[in-house]
């Protein structure tokens, strides 16, 4: 990891910028789409400088930016008008998970990626939540099925019906949120890694390294279109599927391409180079007005494309002569104390030894 080419898992886009929450370290960063600046905001509240993946889902209502915490402990709201934070306390007692979170009208539904967790529902209108489903509910739901205690993956969201894929098992579980009704799909697809909203249907990974399907969820009909990467290693190809209703493509977790929909089959587009250190080339996609924003995890890299084109905007990199850079070193150094640290990963060579004088 090198803090100077700053990585993200998630962000909003409001007008020419993309506000994101830096994955190394508690940091709200606005980007510039057209030029690649950065400018570093503030800290989230209440959260350590040190923490990394903070967020892993964000949603925008006008000028207010919801980011639902992962690792972080509360949600966070900003104002992009007046720069302001506001933490908004989510009071799910003894569950220390991670939520990942989708968008439904004004609300939003935080959905415990663990076990032992409820869904909760968020109303913007008044930055209040309630439970949906209860902890004891959905643990009678999902336990004969959790096998390391991680629940969901990729979760999507159709009309008012939230679809939630118990991972690596065959199921997905059908919340409707307005009665709370919740049932069950048992799907000729084994090892199911995530959905996604499609224009007719919803798009589904499972364990096959070279399907992607397609579900009708009224006539219950599966379809499946083929993809080939050059992605020999034992983790996931593939992260998302993005349908921006005329393209849908398929985004890479640890595969090198970016690949799109021509006919029934997945062909390669753009492909991106190995790092030495084998991570995931981005994480939460962004659409807006037809484009498809792609905030760099793996790479150094803004990626933006509109049906075969893709752009690539280098983002600013970070100035290691600021106090803040030395403020982030100096924190994982106190944080990492009483654990081995491997060069390359959190610190390389030069900033441990910056981070000792």
């Amino acid at each position: 990891m090198s803090f100077q080419n700053l990585k993200f898992m998630c962000g909003a886009k409001f007008e020419k910028w993309i506000f994101a929450s830096c994955a190394q370290f508690n940091s709200l960063v606005k980007i510039d789409i057209e030029t690649g600046d950065t400018q570093f905001l503030g800290k989230f509240p209440n959260e350590p400088l040190s923490c990394e993946y903070m967020h892993k889902n964000t949603f925008i209502m006008g000028e207010d930016i919801y980011f639902i915490p992962y690792r972080a402990t509360n949600i966070c709201k900003y104002n992009v008008m007046n720069g302001t934070f506001q933490e908004i306390v989510i009071g799910d007692e003894n569950y220390h998970g991670g939520y990942i979170a989708e968008q439904i009208a004004d609300k939003i539904y935080m959905i415990p990626e663990m076990s032992g967790g409820s869904i909760l529902q968020l109303d913007t209108r008044t930055d209040k939540t309630e439970t949906v489903v209860t902890k004891n509910r959905l643990l009678r739901e999902t336990k004969p099925l959790i096998e390391d205690g991680m629940v969901f993956f990729r979760i999507c969201a159709v009309e008012n019906r939230l679809f939630l894929p118990l991972k690596k098992s065959n199921r997905i579980l059908e919340i409707n949120v307005s009665n709370k009704n919740i049932k069950s799909h048992e799907l000729e697809i084994g090892g199911l890694l995530g959905c996604f909203t499609g224009q007719e249907g919803i798009w589904i990974l499972g364990d096959s390294k070279d399907k992607i399907y397609h579900w009708d969820v009224t006539d219950n009909e599966i379809k499946s279109s083929s993809y080939y990467s050059n992605y020999e290693g034992s983790r996931r190809c593939i992260n998302w599927i993005v349908d921006m209703g005329e393209d849908v493509y398929a985004l890479p977790a640890w595969g090198r391409h970016i690949l799109r929909l021509e006919g029934n089959n997945f062909v390669k587009m753009e492909q991106f180079e190995e790092n030495n250190i084998e991570v995931q080339k981005f994480y939460t996609p962004i659409k807006d007005n037809g484009l498809l924003y792609l905030l760099p995890m793996g790479i150094n890299n803004l990626v933006i494309l509109q049906k075969e084109k893709i752009v690539q905007i280098p983002l600013k990199t970070m100035n290691e002569n600021t106090k803040l850079y030395s403020d982030i070193i100096h924190a994982y150094m106190d944080n990492s104390s009483n654990e081995i640290l491997e060069e390359g990963i959190k610190l390389n060579l030069e900033q441990f030894v910056n981070a000792l004088t």
